[in-house]
């Protein structure tokens, strides 16, 4: 998205005060701020669950005794509970939580009940992801980008709901100074089994249900409970809401196009002990890849030979091992983790209650929603670099839709678009993008090969040379154009004030000239017009010849 580069502060301001955020950091100080109002109604959300939520037992032993503590802190108030229960309800959003404090040999216990609403884990997740960002950031980028040329924002995530089960859908605006906004929507799935390709092609790939926060200019704690919800839906429609949101929030016109929306599509394979090569899982389904990368369905997908999808996804690897593979192609990218990514760090950070896990038959359960956690915050080592060379390719893009539709016509246009170009590429350059070098820094430079930016940058280069050519073409027609205009104005001035001129010629020379002067007394008006009319005559073939010469 586009927007006038001169409010790039008032939108942050707006935003700031609109509370319609989760959070965002000053990079300068490196302080974190998030949304009081939206942590309150969080609190609120999890304290009414525990209170009112049905208490299912987790455990079934026959003549067994349950009992349940709903420990809710003395800072929540119980008849604004009772009032928002009855106003909002519970709904079956959250995930089902209990510490057992007590159980004895004939099946009775004692469980603490807490409920965690799913945007609760959203909102952990998030603020992981904030620190991911920021980190990558300051490792890898100059100062001077981090600190001055850009501002994120965490906006309100939203659920996704498939056959009753929910998950997290999260949403991250990067605002940059030259008057470009992305919006990373990040919508997660769960299949049990690997998905097929898909009869459809995957952009349009519908979702039953999604829960968004009401779209509003500025929100109260009561907003955060109001959800709209819409059924079936795809990525790009759950995009447009946001897109309308920030317009919003940020109280700013944005120009958006749909085309140039991107899709990183991340899949995790998370079949313990089944592929300990993550290639081996990605060869089971190569065409599945392909059909993601190029966005093509079932139908377009089989038209293909084994040895053109093979090849096709081997040009589009920009980073492989056994356990995950990063591709680009012009459009989209993938990028696809093993369960080895994550496996030994998850294990070693379960090592304490590995016991007590199995014991309650969750172990691998635990092990899975860490992966699902980890491919969250991983992600962000290839996502954000693509994002940068897809603000540098958007960017050039849009210079050149300016040059199709005749914007830089002027010498005066055209300096500016080539100083708009020249920021573009000094700006994004790796070199003074980038802080160290490093992987990253290799990795940025790929991505820009794979998704064809560097060859735009090259085809914007000589396309912008030849603009120059016809600028400098129509300046020189419009100085020849002036020049004509001028010599026609000073012939006519010649020829009206030549009159007189030639009138008191042929009156005080030409009428005393010996032999011709008696001619000239008898017809003095008969030479002054005739010598008038050889000076028009002689006047209009001049400025023929100029036009003539013009328009060739």
């Amino acid at each position: 998205m586009t927007f006038n580069k001169d409010s790039f502060k008032d939108i942050q301001k707006n935003i700031q005060n609109s509370r319609g955020y989760v959070s965002y950091i000053d990079s300068k100080k490196y302080i974190r701020n998030t949304n009081p109002r939206y942590k309150n109604y969080l609190d609120y959300k999890q304290a009414l669950y525990t209170v009112y939520k049905p208490r299912d037992p987790i455990k079934k032993k026959e003549n067994g005794l349950y009992s349940y503590l709903a420990l809710v802190p003395e800072q929540f108030e119980k008849s604004k509970l009772d009032k928002l229960h009855k106003q909002f309800g519970v709904q079956d959003d959250y995930i089902n939580e209990y510490d057992i404090v007590y159980e004895d040999k004939s099946g009775n216990y004692t469980a603490v009940h807490k409920p965690l609403p799913i945007e609760y884990l959203a909102y952990e997740n998030l603020l992981d992801m904030e620190t991911k960002l920021e980190m990558l950031d300051r490792e890898n980028l100059s100062d001077n980008f981090v600190m001055q040329n850009y501002k994120r924002f965490i906006l309100l995530p939203f659920l996704i709901k498939n056959d009753d089960t929910y998950t997290e859908g999260y949403v991250i605006a990067n605002i940059y100074d030259i008057g470009i906004i992305t919006l990373q929507v990040t919508v997660t799935f769960e299949d049990k089994i690997a998905v097929s390709v898909p009869t459809i092609p995957p952009r349009g790939l519908s979702i039953p249900e999604v829960h968004f926060y009401k779209s509003k200019k500025n929100y109260s704690f009561n907003d955060f409970w109001e959800k709209d919800i819409q059924k079936n839906i795809n990525v790009d429609d759950i995009m447009s809401h946001y897109v309308k949101q920030i317009s919003e929030l940020g109280k700013i016109k944005l120009t958006e196009n749909r085309i140039d929306r991107r899709i990183n599509w991340v899949f995790g394979d998370y079949q313990i002990n089944k592929y300990s090569n993550h290639e081996e899982f990605i060869n089971n389904h190569e065409r599945l890849y392909f059909s993601y990368l190029l966005n093509g369905n079932k139908e377009n997908v089989k038209r293909y030979l084994d040895s053109e999808v093979k090849q096709t996804l081997k040009e589009a690897q920009v980073v492989k091992n056994k356990d995950y593979v990063y591709m680009c192609s012009s459009t989209f990218s993938i990028l696809s983790f093993g369960y080895t990514s994550f496996h030994d760090a998850v294990k070693k950070f379960l090592e304490k209650d590995e016991k007590e896990l199995k014991r309650l038959k969750i172990y691998n359960e635990k092990l899975i929603q860490l992966y699902k956690t980890r491919t969250l915050i991983q992600m962000y080592d290839y996502l954000r670099f693509y994002e940068l060379s897809f603000i540098k390719k958007h960017f050039v893009r849009h210079l050149l839709q300016g040059t199709s539709d005749n914007i830089y016509t002027s010498p005066k246009e055209y300096n500016s678009l080539r100083r708009d170009f020249n920021f573009l590429k000094l700006r994004y350059d790796e070199e003074i993008l980038f802080g160290p070098e490093g992987s990253a820094k290799k990795l940025y430079s790929d991505i820009l090969e794979k998704t064809k930016t560097n060859a735009l940058l090259k085809k914007a280069e000589e396309l912008f040379k030849n603009i120059r050519e016809d600028v400098i073409t129509q300046k020189e027609i419009q100085v020849k154009s002036n020049e004509t205009i001028i010599l026609i104005i000073s012939s006519i001035l010649t020829i009206v004030l030549g009159y007189n001129g030639i009138k008191l010629m042929v009156n005080d020379i030409l009428a005393k000239v010996p032999y011709l002067g008696p001619y000239v007394l008898l017809h003095p008006l008969r030479f002054t017009v005739g010598i008038w009319s050889v000076l028009i005559i002689i006047m209009i073939v001049l400025n023929f010849k100029r036009w003539n010469v013009n328009r060739k």
